[in-house]
């Protein structure tokens, strides 16, 4: 709460009560809509991450802190954002979905599953469970969160030979061979 009462502070401070009114009304909109047109940019023509940082700077000035420290903390900002832009380059995107489809063979359980597209989505299949099918989100390299079914917020990791086939999958200690 003392964080947020201090950006709020210092918005007012800097940008003026009736724009701060003005995205406090914009922020209680639905998730989607704010995603369309993001109140930050709407109310202050700024990407949040602009209005942080002048934030910060803001309350190293007001209680004399070190702004030395502070470019430290912004550079290594900027590294993990950085970091965080690759890792989502590297996520799956829809046009590679068909590398992943098939048929995979969980010899442990003694079944099979499959992995398939539909509606632009990826989804594991279990004959005649429907209770395990589950939605494979794009989580990193080869890598997709499960979302449904037993085993939902696991990553399931696609290994592929020298050629660049899916040959097997795994989640955590599991191990499935494609057919």
């Amino acid at each position: 709460y003392p964080a947020t009462g201090s950006f709020t502070g210092f918005l007012i401070d800097s940008y003026g009560l009736e724009k701060f009114k003005c995205a406090y009304i914009l922020e209680g909109r639905g998730q989607e809509e704010k995603e369309n047109k993001g109140t930050w940019m709407r109310v202050y023509e700024k990407p949040l991450e602009t209005l942080e940082s002048e934030w910060l700077y803001w309350l190293v000035r007001r209680f004399n802190g070190d702004e030395k420290m502070l470019k430290s903390h912004f550079k290594h900002i900027e590294t993990l954002r950085k970091m965080k832009k690759e890792m989502e380059a590297q996520k799956p995107k829809p046009e590679t979905f068909p590398l992943y489809e098939g048929v995979y063979i969980w010899k442990s359980m003694g079944r099979e599953f499959s992995i398939q597209i539909e509606k632009g989505k990826l989804l594991m299949k279990v004959q005649g469970a429907p209770d395990m099918t589950a939605q494979l989100v794009p989580a990193e390299l080869h890598g997709f969160c499960l979302n449904g079914g037993p085993a939902s917020g696991q990553i399931m990791k696609f290994h592929l030979d020298d050629k660049g086939k899916v040959i097997k999958a795994s989640m955590g200690k599991f191990e499935f061979i494609r057919k």
